[in-house]
């Protein structure tokens, strides 16, 4: 029982103060910010789940995780902390997660107005029932997104679309939204009858769609689904500007049945939170030396976050692979915060923020091979690239030099992009898997002639052979992944071209991922 009461006051308790002041003051900050004052200028896919799981990590690396070293199921606990460090990251996540769109829901009002003018005199409000109206069916347009989900892409989900304008403001529209969810991995023909079958009776509900029924529309504020919606209008129409769009979506049920069971949600979520790290505290035994390091402060001998966060600093030994992360990541932050899709963004939305394929690059826009390795296909793409394009820097970045590297790195992109614009030419190339495997080729080289002795083997080739295989398992739908065999070559011939006009290279240190001196 002593034990219990110890592990209570260390880890319980201070988990479920934190989970709920961090839910509390972010739905807070929420409500305040962004619904009443409409200052936080992200997508809601953003603010309702990223944020929360940012929020989450860093509470979970900095307050959770040094007590979780008092745990242990093993005498050789890292691992064991591991798993207890992710639990309790989305421990306190979910109800974050959850309550957002109570708060959401709950933060609007059902604002009455005359005619569907009146909704710019209400910038920030959501809700709208409007009392006359006229939608010109006439101006009608239909757009179907596709999108691949799912761990192993057993999902297919079609999203059919039908927009039409108000007939008193033609920036002003009515989109009436069907869904189709399919198994991916069954039968190709089949799918296709039922996607047939739908798209048949999606459009016989909108050629009888009754507004005269509507309750009340819901505006569509900044999310991937209004970007979705407002890039079909912009190619539907490329006369208009995006940003006067106002995008509203008939509601035929109830406005006081909104909230649903959202609130009983919460609770149960934050309930069996609770629960999992009770019971994973109540099996865990207390670790005597990380109870006593804990009271007094001290610091674990070996710090795996630490260790990791080098490769971050821009003034540490791995500069190089420091900036260029960053800048990965700098922009990826940015692009988010633009409505950038972070799941599955179709071929418009890429190129128009700069992919590369070989209709636009045979026009003259040869930046494209440049911008394009900055964005991806996703965000499950991009922590994979981040991922190989890390393991790749660090191990060459003190084998090789900054400007070896540097050079290496642009070489490669270039090859790799001139390669897969003639290999692949219908293809969307995005992406630093070229690069990467570019960078893969100088390293298998250098081993070659032993430069990688002092490095763990099963360390090194578990990170490549890892990233290998999680890239090609990853199949993007549509996007072309054969140019990497360019970028591999062109790797391995600048790797014995280094060698051979230095030979000083053989003699420098040994590389070692986490040695600092």
């Amino acid at each position: 029982m002593k034990d219990l009461k110890i592990k209570i006051q260390t880890v319980f308790l201070p988990f479920i103060y934190v989970s709920i002041i961090t839910c509390v003051v972010y739905g807070i900050i929420r409500w305040g910010f962004d619904f009443q004052l409409g200052l936080l200028l992200l997508t809601d896919d953003i603010l309702n789940f990223w944020i929360p799981m940012a929020i989450s990590t860093i509470i979970g690396l900095y307050w959770i995780r040094p007590r979780i070293r008092v745990l242990t199921l093993t005498s050789k606990s890292i691992k064991t902390q591991h798993a207890f460090q992710i639990i309790s990251v989305l421990a306190i996540a979910a109800p974050i997660i959850v309550s957002q769109h109570y708060i959401e829901k709950s933060a609007f009002n059902l604002i009455e107005i005359n005619s569907v003018e009146e909704i710019k005199s209400h910038p920030t409000e959501k809700y709208f029932k409007v009392v006359n109206y006229e939608v010109d069916r006439n101006s009608w347009f239909p757009f179907t997104f596709r999108e691949i989900a799912g761990k192993n892409h057993e999902d297919l989900d079609y999203y059919q679309y039908y927009n039409c304008v108000f007939s008193a403001n033609k920036n002003i529209w009515s989109v009436l939204e069907y869904t189709l969810f399919l198994d991916n991995i069954g039968n190709t023909s089949d799918n296709y009858s039922k996607y047939m079958a739908f798209n048949d009776a999606s459009l016989k509900d909108f050629q009888n769609y009754d507004y005269a029924a509507v309750h009340y529309f819901e505006k569509l504020s900044n999310s991937e689904k209004r970007n979705r919606i407002l890039l079909a209008i912009k190619k539907n129409n490329d006369q208009i500007n995006p940003d006067e769009q106002i995008i509203l979506m008939p509601k035929m049920d109830s406005f006081e049945n909104k909230l649903g069971n959202n609130f009983i949600w919460i609770f149960g979520t934050f309930v069996i939170s609770a629960l999992v790290m009770f019971i994973l505290i109540y099996i865990a035994k207390i670790d005597p030396k990380g109870l006593q390091n804990f009271k007094n402060n001290v610091p674990p001998e070996e710090d795996d976050l630490k260790e990791i966060l080098q490769f971050l600093n821009p003034k540490g030994p791995h500069k190089i692979t420091a900036i260029v992360l960053l800048l990965m990541l700098f922009v990826f932050i940015v692009l988010s915060m633009l409505g950038y899709n972070l799941y599955a963004p179709i071929k418009d939305e890429l190129l128009a923020l700069g992919a590369s394929r070989n209709k636009e690059v045979e026009s003259g826009e040869y930046w494209r091979m440049f911008t394009s390795l900055f964005i991806h296909y996703g965000i499950l793409h991009f922590i994979i690239n981040l991922f190989g394009l890390g393991v790749a820097l660090a191990m060459l970045e003190r084998v090789i030099g900054d400007w070896r590297l540097i050079f290496a790195i642009i070489l490669c992109a270039i090859i790799d992009a001139y390669a897969s614009i003639y290999w692949a030419e219908f293809s969307v190339i995005v992406g630093t898997s070229g690069a990467i495997y570019g960078l893969f080729g100088i390293i298998f080289v250098f081993y070659l002639y032993r430069n990688f002795l002092n490095e763990p083997l099963d360390i090194m080739w578990l990170s490549i052979i890892t990233f290998i295989i999680i890239n090609f398992l990853f199949e993007y739908q549509g996007y072309d992944n054969s140019f990497k065999i360019g970028g591999l070559i062109t790797g391995i011939i600048l790797g014995f071209i280094y060698i051979y006009t230095d030979k000083t290279l053989l003699k420098k240190p040994k590389f070692n991922f986490f040695d600092h001196q």
